[in-house]
């Protein structure tokens, strides 16, 4: 078995252990339920009705215990690393309760386009064990540096099912190619969040900054929470906020240090 517990990612990938203890693993347990009803509503509104089923998307701000959680020292001290210590934001806070095989059983990468550098880096809270019976996300170790997709059959020749247990932290560079494992028959919960983190000057998928600063947690939002949220690299709404920088800076000059 190669390394995956590597905090240089050399492989890719890095599993961090013990992330989060019985309590928290169980508060984002029920948190998941909580919020899968309020993005169902949400879809409802929208005449969504298919290919989102027993999915939550950008819950950041949707209950605390996700704020809290992202700012683990043990979480940061891998994006610090993976991002040799230069700034870096939340792209995405979503996760899933997929009990059956989906799109992301096939082949993919996280990216839609390749870079030499590390700009973003993928991440799976384990809620749930990933393990044979549960699915585990199957990788191509080293294929981070590879620009071309590989073939199916070097896929499967070459890949590795990670395992890792609840309340750990899997860690993979985005550039990685991929494919979600297929969890076995009658298979009731394997939940799983799913953070995303880019350089600053890289869209976020969700504006965060905005969320944050409409929620009732902006006042008493660290330092930390205010950079995931891109509020340090924002942009302004407005010839007004333009206009304001003796008041607020939007972006930064820091970010893209």
């Amino acid at each position: 078995m190669q390394n995956l517990n590597d905090k240089y990612f050399v492989n890719g990938i890095h599993i961090e252990e013990k992330v989060f203890n019985v309590e928290e693993v169980e508060q984002l347990r029920t948190a998941f339920y909580e919020v899968l009803d309020i993005c169902e509503s949400y879809r409802a509104q929208k005449g969504v009705v298919s290919g989102m089923d027993n999915t939550v998307h950008h819950v950041l701000f949707m209950r605390k215990i996700f704020q809290q959680m992202i700012q683990k020292d043990k979480n940061k001290k891998i994006l610090d690393l993976f991002f040799d210590e230069k700034k870096y934001i939340l792209n995405s806070l979503g996760g899933n309760n997929n009990t059956k095989a989906n799109y992301a059983s096939n082949i993919h990468r996280d990216v839609r386009f390749y870079t030499q550098d590390r700009l973003m880096l993928n991440s799976i809270w384990c809620i749930s064990p990933l393990n044979k019976n549960t699915g585990s996300t199957q990788f191509l170790l080293n294929s981070h540096l590879n620009e071309s997709p590989p073939t199916q059959k070097e896929f499967d020749d070459s890949c590795i099912s990670i395992e890792a247990d609840v309340g750990s932290i899997v860690y993979f560079d985005s550039r990685i190619w991929h494919r979600a494992g297929k969890p076995i028959e009658g298979l009731r919960e394997r939940i799983i969040y799913t953070p995303i983190y880019s350089r600053p000057f890289i869209k976020p998928g969700f504006n965060y900054s905005l969320a944050l600063q409409e929620s009732e947690y902006f006042n008493d939002s660290s330092d930390l929470v205010k950079q995931l949220s891109s509020y340090f690299s924002d942009i302004p709404q407005s010839h007004l906020d333009w206009y304001g920088f003796n008041e607020r800076r939007f972006y930064l000059k820091d970010q893209d240090q």
